[in-house]
């Protein structure tokens, strides 16, 4: 039944979220009046799920094997559920302290320091270097505030960033181990509803947005078409040492490829669990020290620049 499949599907993802729960409601409604799952999931739920997850949805529809499928399908968003679970709730805390700061800062620049300077004209003295120290801190800051700005915009560009996250220093690693993490899953998938390898990577292939592993993939799908051994194949893609393609090439000796990439998919998964747990022990701390080290600035210059309108004033 619809509804069934729909939970099936839903159940490892449901957490207490009023925009998740208004998609899910429209979901449950599209289906009860008949709508095709695939095509549901995909209007609603798309933005959620990986694009492999909606492709191998529509395809077990249209071979009317949802129920073998659906259970699979939904073992496997545990995966990407995980990463969420870890790196997302950081996020709100960044925002908050980063709203409130800035905002403090930027009214200091705007309405306490020029007062401070009509204070030091007022004496006929001359501008303080402290003051120059803060309109330079408040200058960096701009420059950061609108890197942050145009980075957020390029990230919420789902082509921008696909194309551009693979090629970016400190950053290329990672997002690689989540594509090919997403793609041995995706590889998984397709074999596990009954494709060969070769037609599991042309599905693979149809769920892939990053130019990066497109062009990789393609090269797969025409070297084993070709007649070339798909460990081989899957070797020439180049990934990177860091995506274990010594777990592929055992598995190709074995001619068990299944195994083989549910076993990158895990291996994957506990080395981006691994980075995620290193990067949430060192967020507070970075964040505080960084936001202290703004506010010690804010006071510290004006701390000096008093005394020196003090100092000033006494050896008048």
């Amino acid at each position: 039944d619809r509804l069934a499949g729909q939970a099936l599907v839903f159940a490892p993802l449901w957490f207490p979220s009023i925009r998740w729960s208004i998609r899910l409601k429209h979901l449950i409604r599209e289906l009860t009046e008949g709508a095709r799952l695939g095509e549901a999931v995909e209007r609603h739920m798309g933005a959620w799920l990986p694009r492999y997850y909606v492709v191998a949805l529509q395809k077990a529809e249209a071979e009317n094997r949802l129920e073998a499928v659906l259970p699979l399908m939904a073992k496997r968003l545990q995966y990407q559920q995980a990463v969420v679970d870890d790196r997302v709730p950081y996020l709100p805390l960044l925002i908050f302290q980063v709203s409130v700061v800035l905002p403090v800062f930027f009214g200091c620049q705007a309405f306490i320091v020029p007062v401070f300077g009509e204070m030091a004209a007022s004496f006929a003295a001359p501008s303080p270097p402290a003051l120059a120290l803060l309109s330079w801190v408040n200058g960096a800051l701009k420059c950061l505030f609108l890197a942050g700005l145009g980075i957020f915009i390029i990230m919420n560009i789902a082509s921008l960033r696909e194309a551009l996250l693979p090629w970016v220093p400190f950053v290329a690693r990672e997002k690689r181990r989540l594509l090919v993490r997403d793609l041995a899953q995706s590889m998984g998938a397709f074999l596990s509803s009954g494709e060969d390898v070769v037609g599991a990577a042309r599905w693979s292939l149809k769920a892939t947005t990053s130019p990066w592993l497109k062009t990789r993939l393609q090269r797969f799908v025409d070297g084993v078409s070709g007649g070339e051994n798909w460990g081989t194949a899957w070797e020439n893609m180049q990934l990177g040492a860091h995506t274990y393609p010594w777990l592929i090439a055992n598995a190709a000796a074995r001619q068990d490829p299944l195994s083989g990439f549910e076993s990158l998919a895990e291996w994957l998964h506990q080395d981006i669990s691994h980075t995620t747990r290193s990067l949430r022990r060192w967020f507070t701390p970075c964040v505080v020290i960084l936001l202290g080290m703004l506010v010690l600035t804010i006071a510290g210059t004006l701390f000096v620049f008093l005394l020196e309108m003090w100092t000033y004033c006494m050896l008048r």
